[in-house]
């Protein structure tokens, strides 16, 4: 019998490829993958998985059908031959053990003595007969050619009418359509000809003539993009201008206006709406009505530069972590007002102390709280370490280490979350000159770090909460540098998790609004490489 391979096309898509493959791996005669170098152990599973087929790697070409041509046709030099069959799946997509072993006792021996090459389900196809011409073609929704015909449905094979229980996706289908709008802007796509002519018109005799239009106008639009805006026909490259240019062109909003995948699109992946408000009123819905879903929030935080007495900017500078890896753990100061303080709170500390080691170098006294994890043998004296959280207000910790009469200390919060509490129960101004802190939930249904549940109830979506929150800070205290958690949530170029240093009004001569974006070159570095760059902001500008 001719061997049955299982072909899918992957990136960090770990947890995926295990569902679909830890009750059928061994029921294939082989896996046959290509891996867009996957962070996140993809690679490592499908080898361990592969049997007797082939896993190998490859940059993403933007491309599915040449991707996945150069993958059949490598591998048919290693393993794959003539008239073996092949199983197509996507990574969302999971089949049934029980159907692979029909496959392969009956099905497939059916299927060969009556000439058939092919089966389908729902137009996609999701095996095939392979012959060393047959070619996929198209993209991102990808067909085959060179079948040598003889295909069937699967839902038409007697005793498999019900096929979604035997290959099915753990997509939501409405949910897919939204965030395939990416696929607009694909080169080549053929995202129009499915939107327009076999999901949303599929018995309309006008449907081919309409996709034809939206194509021709896609076609416009990227010219457009590349020729007069100087812009990449990417997804990321549209994210990025749709967010951070505040006032579109004519031209550019007309093209959007007229094209619901590009609206989709912009309300996705721009202003975080969720894909069911969007599939009820994409009909309704005008580029007109454009509005930034967390602009109520941006305008509480402004960043300004600060001068002192002599109209000087005053001097930032970074301590903590500064490595290859990544920059999580390191937090900006004002240098000038950090020389005055000898006193320092660290409030959530985690599993390294870079910043406290350097603080205690200095000669600082570092008071670290943090009851989630036990650090001993600290390497300075003036390291003080207390096993707690803190909750809520400060006093009582202040009177504790006698520091309740101290004005000039500073303050560090990375707690996951209380920050809230401790903000707007504290008189902060009273004792800290700098307040450092890591803010988090900003956006809402995506909190992204360890927390208790009821700080996540209380958070989450809670708009006074935020406000009072920052209007406190911005009563007291002057926001002077913004840096984006890279690998928490973001909505355009919103972040949920920013890391905020706050200087306490009366340290400064003036202030302006700042005129330049984060990040801040020499300063920033990202929290964490393996999620790329660190985003542009420059919301008040």
């Amino acid at each position: 019998m001719n061997n049955l391979w299982l072909h899918t096309v992957t990136h960090d898509c770990c947890q995926d490829i295990d569902e679909m493959t830890k009750d059928t791996w061994k029921l294939f005669d082989g896996i046959i993958a290509i891996d867009d170098f996957s962070t996140d152990g993809t690679f490592e599973l499908l080898t361990e998985r592969r049997g007797i087929g082939n896993v190998s790697q490859a940059n993403w070409l933007n491309d599915f059908s040449l991707t996945r041509n150069l993958c059949l046709m490598e591998t048919s030099l290693l393993c794959l031959k003539e008239l073996d069959w092949v199983c197509l799946l996507d990574s969302p997509e999971r089949i049934n053990s029980d159907f692979v072993t029909n496959l392969k006792e009956k099905l497939i021996p059916y299927f060969e003595s009556n000439n058939i090459n092919g089966v389908y389900q729902r137009s996609k196809p999701i095996l095939f007969r392979w012959f060393k011409d047959i070619r996929f073609v198209a993209n991102p929704h990808t067909g085959l050619i060179n079948l040598r015909q003889n295909l069937i449905d699967l839902a038409k094979i007697p005793g498999f009418e019900d096929d979604k229980t035997y290959i099915w996706s753990k997509r939501n289908l409405e949910e897919s359509w939204v965030k395939a709008s990416k696929y607009y802007f694909y080169f080549p796509s053929n995202h129009c000809q499915l939107v327009y002519e076999a999901h949303r018109f599929p018995n309309n005799p006008a449907a081919p003539k309409l996709a034809e239009e939206h194509e021709y106008v896609r076609q416009n639009f990227m010219e457009y993009l590349r020729n007069e805006l100087k812009i990449e026909t990417t997804q990321e490259a549209m994210i990025k201008y749709m967010s951070e240019t505040k006032e579109w062109p004519e031209k550019f909003t007309n093209f959007i206006e007229y094209e619901k995948i590009l609206k989709n699109f912009y309300r996705y992946y721009v202003l975080g709406e969720k894909y069911q408000d969007i599939i009820t009123t994409e009909n309704e819905w005008s580029i007109k009505n454009k509005q930034d879903k967390y602009g109520w929030l941006k305008k509480l935080i402004i960043p300004h530069d600060i001068f002192n007495s002599n109209e000087d900017k005053m001097k930032k500078i970074r301590m903590g972590r500064n490595v290859a890896s990544g920059g999580d753990g390191g937090w900006i100061f004002i240098e000038e007002l950090f020389a005055k303080s000898s006193i320092i709170y660290s409030l959530g500390i985690g599993g390294e102390y870079a910043l406290e080691e350097q603080l205690a170098a200095k000669n600082k006294i570092v008071y670290m709280y943090d009851g989630t994890i036990k650090h001993e043998n600290l390497p300075f004296p003036n390291m003080i370490y207390v096993n707690e959280c803190v909750w809520g207000n400060l006093l009582d910790i202040l009177v504790k280490n006698q520091h309740d009469q101290e004005s000039n200390m500073i303050l560090k919060m990375d707690v996951e979350g209380s920050e809230y509490k401790i903000v707007l129960e504290t008189n902060l101004k009273n004792y800290f000159s700098q307040v450092l802190v890591e803010v988090h939930g900003l956006i809402e249904d995506s909190f992204d770090w360890s927390h208790p549940k009821s700080l996540e109830k209380e958070i989450l979506g809670n708009k006074q909460l935020q406000t009072d929150f920052f209007n406190k800070l911005n009563k007291d205290y002057t926001l002077v540098h913004i840096h984006q958690n890279n690998q928490a949530a973001f909505c355009g170029n919103f972040g949920s998790c920013s890391e905020f240093t706050y200087i306490r009004n009366n340290e400064f001569a003036r202030r302006e609004i700042r005129k330049e974006p984060f990040p801040e070159k020499g300063l920033d570095i990202p929290n964490h490489y393996s999620y790329g760059e660190d985003v542009i902001i420059n919301w008040w500008i």
